[in-house]
């Protein structure tokens, strides 16, 4: 606790931005599917492996250029149906009997 108390404002920033960022970074790549990096042509480990070499440069790089298309690329990436929820009867669909 001491060593947070030695230090200024602007040296706490620069630690937090050191170490946080690359590591909120990674695990947003961690959490985001497969299909979304596919679906942008992006490779989770190649940013992967530049979050953790090029540390906040990387990660910063990841976080302005990546995600926001990873973002859109999820929204448009259907939703599996709800835990015991069943699907409509394919003679059924929109309320009208196609029997």
């Amino acid at each position: 606790m001491a060593f947070f108390q030695t230090m200024g404002t602007g040296e706490l920033w620069i630690t937090l931005l050191v170490y946080v960022l690359p590591i909120w970074a990674l695990i947003d790549m961690a959490r985001r599917p497969d299909e979304g990096w596919r679906r942008i042509g992006q490779s989770r480990l190649a940013w992967t492996i530049l979050a953790l070499f090029l540390g906040p440069l990387g990660a910063l790089l990841y976080l302005i250029l990546v995600r926001p298309r990873l973002r859109r690329a999820a929204s448009a990436i259907p939703s599996p149906p709800a835990e015991g929820a069943s699907e409509p009867e394919p003679d059924r669909i929109g309320g009208e009997d196609r029997g």
